[in-house]
């Protein structure tokens, strides 16, 4: 993300940057979901009268909504779309991005406490885990 909002920060497209950079987004996003599928939402499941595994249900419940969104945003902006409007595209782009910093804020929040009601330490590999964050938008933490 941080790397997308670099982009945008720009007056001129550098197509071949974005588009390496959303592809690079959508894999990421795809597998996050699988990690949460597969691992995460089981576990919220054994664990669903606790706070972290209500909150991570209640997270899952959200995610078509949220998928939508983002669905809705990627077919709207396509290639052709960007480069006849690269202003419009950016200033979409920012409208869209604090919806995604929220969702993994929330994500966060759930999953640490969903480890914690668990009595499971959080694994090194998630402290390394920067948000991307931009201007005016929440702040620098690691997850």
């Amino acid at each position: 993300m941080r790397d997308h909002h670099a982009l945008c920060q720009s007056a001129d497209l550098d197509h071949t940057a974005l588009s390496a950079v959303r592809w690079q987004m959508a894999q990421a996003g795809r597998v996050r979901m699988q990690f949460l599928n597969d691992v995460v939402f089981p576990i919220a499941e054994q664990h669903a009268n606790t706070p972290g595994g209500a909150g991570m249900l209640a997270l899952r419940a959200a995610i078509p909504a949220y998928r939508q969104k983002i669905s809705s945003f990627v077919s709207i902006w396509s290639a052709d779309a960007i480069a006849a409007d690269w202003d419009g595209y950016r200033a979409a782009a920012l409208g869209l991005r604090p919806t995604i910093l929220q969702c993994l804020r929330e994500e966060e929040r759930h999953l640490r406490m969903l480890l914690a009601d668990i009595g499971s330490p959080v694994p090194v590999t998630l402290l390394a885990i920067p948000y991307a964050v931009g201007p005016g938008i929440g702040r620098s933490q690691a997850i």
